[in-house]
């Protein structure tokens, strides 16, 4: 509170106008300066604590470059310009990445409307969704796990025997879920009605029996489907991620071409279609598989200890 008569008061005797302690016989009105008040023992100690800590000097990036190329680690000017220019080829290959990933996402919906005109939401439409579904799903399970336990178990068999070792590794998990893929489809070809129900509980009469139908010819599609998870994360390993994001372009593009097909010829093109779609996307990935240098060899080892490893990466 100010003081309008500037008499002093009983209390500016302990206290500053702003509510700070002055030194006995000090006025607040006119305080001493700061070099002629006393200073508590505990401030001058935690000064000199304070002064005498040193100031560090953070080196500059020449310096560090300089010490590091003593122990023959230094980057000269060709090392910097390299890493700038990967730095930015891995930009632009993730930015290309995106818009091929949603090019292919158009394809996705144009062949969405493309059924929907060809069939609209009649029993084949709905017999052929289903039947596309039922390997789809099994793929969900067991493909998705393959391909994330089959990096760390490829790499590991490269570091510890060779690249022959890996491709043997490769062809040995190909080959065993292909013949597993196969005693699937021959239980469903068994069953069909059964695989059926538990995905369509409401089919009765001539849509049950078509949808079997197709079921029994689409999921001999997972044959290929599990080549297809083997191949793609190979193919990332060899830093090839434009071939596996390429393949839904000829998978699409053969839907497109089976639904006037099948509606012009025959209704069991599309449940072949499918299969087909599968197909081409091994067809495309393949001959790029063995430029990177993979090497098939037809073997079977259900003692290859790298297979539990793939267990339990992908649990």
């Amino acid at each position: 509170m100010a003081n309008p008569t500037n008499k002093p008061r009983f209390w500016d005797k302990w206290f500053k106008p702003s509510g700070g302690p002055v030194s006995e016989g000090t006025s607040a009105e006119d305080p001493k300066p700061k070099d002629q008040i006393a200073r508590d023992p505990d401030d001058e100690e935690a000064a000199a604590l304070a002064m005498d800590i040193p100031e560090i000097d953070i080196p500059e990036f020449d310096e560090v470059n300089d010490s590091l190329e003593k122990l023959g680690m230094g980057l000269d000017a060709a090392d910097l310009e390299e890493a700038s220019e990967s730095a930015g080829s891995a930009r632009n290959a993730v930015f290309y990445l995106m818009v091929l990933s949603a090019f292919t996402k158009v394809f996705g919906f144009v062949r969405e409307i493309l059924l929907a005109n060809y069939y609209g939401v009649g029993e084949v439409a709905e017999a052929y969704k289903i039947a596309q579904a039922i390997p789809m799903i099994i793929l969900m399970i067991v493909g998705t796990g393959l391909s994330t336990g089959f990096i760390p178990a490829y790499n590991k068999a490269d570091a510890k025997s060779g690249e022959k070792s890996a491709d043997r590794f490769t062809s040995n998990i190909m080959n065993i879920v292909v013949i597993f893929a196969l005693i699937f489809c021959i239980i469903v070809n068994l069953f069909p009605e059964l695989f059926v129900k538990l995905f369509a509980s409401g089919f009765e009469g001539e849509k049950l029996a078509i949808t079997a139908m197709f079921t029994r010819v689409a999921v001999f599609g997972t044959v290929f489907s599990m080549m297809s998870y083997i191949l793609q994360p190979y193919l990332n390993i060899k830093e090839n991620f434009w071939v596996p994001a390429m393949v839904g372009i000829p998978m699409n593009l053969v839907f497109f071409a089976s639904y006037p097909l099948a509606k012009n010829i025959n209704i069991m093109i599309l449940p072949i279609g499918i299969v087909v779609s599968v197909l081409v996307q091994v067809v495309w990935m393949w001959p790029f598989a063995k430029k990177e240098g993979f090497h098939y060899k037809p073997v079977v080892d259900f003692k290859d200890p790298s297979l539990r490893q793939i267990g339990r990466a992908s649990c």
